[in-house]
């Protein structure tokens, strides 16, 4: 393995003095002191690492708190560049800090793996600040949150305290085609450009930026922001809290699931979409494929999309709207505990709709729609490949089936891609 290291020690130090009138002398010195008080002194150490690496090779990284950015190479090797800051009361203070953090690199030419070791024995409490780079949101704005690291409980707290070590390490990846990377950041800000291979990503507190990758896509995110953008491939997700937002996607699957928060698919086309939400509302807007949409409590929308054989909406509680292309369902469910459905598809599906509201209204502009009575049918069996017809169900709300005019924008979308 060819390997360089450069090691690029920065150390900045401020002092503010301020200038007073003599009337104003006494107060001026007291501000004065309190200011150098709470000013914190930065040390901060860089190092440059580079790696010549075989075709689908793998590599790991691991850190607590800071941003992560892995981008595209053209070069048939890893370059990374981590730099640790680190904050003190004095300049000397913020140094020792500093060095304490080990960047651990360990590997050959099919595996590397790139470790931030914090001094965890005798440091428990670490203070991050909730920052804002280019627009996008890093750390968490939580007064408290634990965590796990290096076998160990830790605690990241918002607000600095006389326990807490103000320290973080940020890490820029360049890696070649074929990865196969796992990457662990628990605190910060994950951004991924352009890379083509399998990722999987592993936050606590943390905005995720996922932009024009090929390949596989893992992410589990248990409070924090979601965005993908332009990705091919199949996508498996879960985040505890926080919107998730995919735009532009496409591949064979996308599989997302939330405790609570929006979510939001645009311009994707998945042979099969599946969605979970613990309670949020869930929007797909100019989709194509199959979907499936579950959630404990929200609003589900469907609009200008293009539906596969089989879609299907269960929500607890919450109105469901439907507005798209059907010429290819045959298995459609819809069921609210509480809310109403409103149904508008053109070409309207050829098959038999079962509908019933405990309560409400049901309302059916063409006589084109086939009404009529399946309550034999299973709804567990809804959304089999053997399974056609529709049913339709609320708690407590109206319904309302129509049909519309074809979509023109959607009228050319493929339906037949293999990914």
């Amino acid at each position: 393995m060819f390997l360089k290291r450069f090691f690029l020690f920065v150390c900045t130090a401020s002092l503010f003095v301020g200038t007073f009138c003599q009337a104003e002398e006494q107060e001026a010195a007291v501000t004065s002191e309190e200011k150098e008080k709470s000013t914190e002194q930065e040390h901060v150490i860089e190092v440059k690492n580079e790696y010549e690496v075989d075709e689908n090779y793998e590599i790991r990284v691991e850190n607590l708190v800071g941003d992560l950015t892995v981008e595209f190479s053209e070069e048939n090797k890893v370059v990374s560049t981590t730099s640790i800051h680190a904050f003190g009361s004095t300049l000397q203070k913020a140094k020792e800090l500093a060095q304490s953090i080990q960047i651990k690199v360990e590997g050959d030419r099919k595996k590397v793996s790139l470790i931030a070791s914090y001094p965890v024995l005798e440091r428990s409490f670490y203070y991050y600040p909730f920052r804002e780079k280019a627009g996008r949101k890093s750390g968490s704005q939580k007064n408290k949150k634990k965590v796990h690291y290096q076998e160990r409980e830790l605690t990241l707290l918002a607000d600095p305290t006389p326990l807490t070590s103000h320290v973080y390490v940020d890490i820029h990846l360049r890696l070649p085609k074929h990865a196969r990377a796992s990457l662990k950041n628990l605190v910060g800000l994950i951004t991924v450009k352009g890379v083509q291979g399998e990722v999987h990503v592993e936050t606590t507190l943390a905005t995720i930026q996922v932009e024009k990758g090929v390949g596989k896509l893992f992410f589990s995110n248990a409070c924090g922001f979601v965005d993908i953008d332009n990705h091919t491939g199949e996508i498996n997700g879960y985040t505890g809290s926080g919107k998730v937002h995919l735009e532009s996607c496409q591949g064979s699957l996308c599989h997302v699931s939330s405790g609570s928060g929006t979510m939001v698919i645009e311009k994707c086309e998945y042979i099969k979409s599946s969605i979970e939400n613990g309670s949020g509302t869930v929007s797909f807007k100019k989709t194509v494929g199959d979907v499936s949409v579950i959630t404990g409590s929200g609003k589900v929308s469907l609009d200008d999309v293009v539906t596969g054989k089989m879609l299907k909406i269960e929500t607890g509680s919450g109105s469901v709207k439907f507005k798209g292309e059907t010429e290819h369902l045959e298995a459609l469910l819809i069921q609210t505990g509480s809310g109403s459905v409103s149904f508008t598809a053109t070409p309207f599906p050829k098959i038999l709709f079962d509908i019933m509201s405990g309560s409400g209204d049901i309302a059916v502009s063409s006589s084109e729609i086939k009404i009529g009575s399946s309550t034999e049918r299973s709804f567990m069996e809804m959304g089999k490949e053997t399974c056609k017809g529709a049913v339709i169900r609320t708690g407590s709300g109206d319904i309302k089936l129509a049909t519309s005019k074809k979509v023109a924008s959607l009228k050319e979308k493929g339906k037949s891609k293999t990914y």
